[in-house]
C-alpha cells in the first residue's frame, strides 16, 4: 500500500477524541472496551461538574485523573466485579454502584443484597475499598434498618 502512511493521525482517534472530549492517551496502550467505556462514563461525569461549577470544557477532566477519585476508584471497581459474575449488567446497576459508592462520604449506605455481595468481593481484591464495606449494609425488614440509624 504505496499511499499508506502508519505514522500519520489516526483518523478515529481523531473523531473520538473531538467528539467525545476524551484524551485517549490517558488510555493504556493495550486497551480494551471496557477501559474506552470508563474513560468515557469518566468524561461524563467531569463535563457535568464542569457545567455545573462554571469551569471551561474540559478543565477538571484534563487536571484530574480518574484514579484520583474515590467514588470512581469504588464505582469502577464494583461495575468490574459485577461484570465477572454476570456478563449482562442489570438496569439498577446505573445508580446502585455510584450510590454505594458515597459510602466513602456518607456514615451509613443502604444497599440490596447483589450489590453488597459486589461490594464485598470488590473490598477483598482491593482492600483501599474497605473503608466502603463498612459503610454499606443491608437490612431485611424495618427492625433492621431501625438497628442501623440507632447506631449512628
Amino acid at each position: 500500500m504505496a499511499n499508506y502512511d502508519p505514522s500519520a493521525p489516526d483518523p478515529f482517534r481523531a473523531v473520538v477524541s473531538s467528539f467525545l472530549g476524551l484524551d485517549l492517551s490517558r488510555l493504556p496502550s493495550e486497551t480494551t472496551r471496557d477501559d474506552f467505556v470508563l474513560e468515557t462514563l469518566y468524561r461524563g461525569r467531569m463535563a457535568l461538574h464542569e457545567r455545573r461549577m462554571r469551569l471551561q470544557d474540559g478543565a477538571a477532566y484534563r487536571a484530574i485523573p480518574r484514579e484520583r477519585f474515590p467514588s470512581m476508584v469504588a464505582w469502577f471497581a464494583i461495575e468490574r466485579e459485577a461484570k465477572s459474575n454476570k456478563p449482562t449488567a442489570e438496569g439498577g446497576n446505573m445508580l446502585d454502584f455510584p450510590f454505594a459508592a458515597l459510602a466513602f462520604y456518607v456514615d451509613k449506605v443502604q444497599v440490596d443484597k447483589r450489590v453488597l455481595n459486589h461490594v464485598e468481593a470488590a473490598a477483598r481484591k482491593n482492600p483501599f475499598l474497605d473503608r466502603i464495606r463498612a459503610n454499606v449494609f443491608r437490612s431485611k425488614d424495618l427492625k433492621d434498618l431501625l438497628s442501623v440509624l440507632n447506631s449512628l
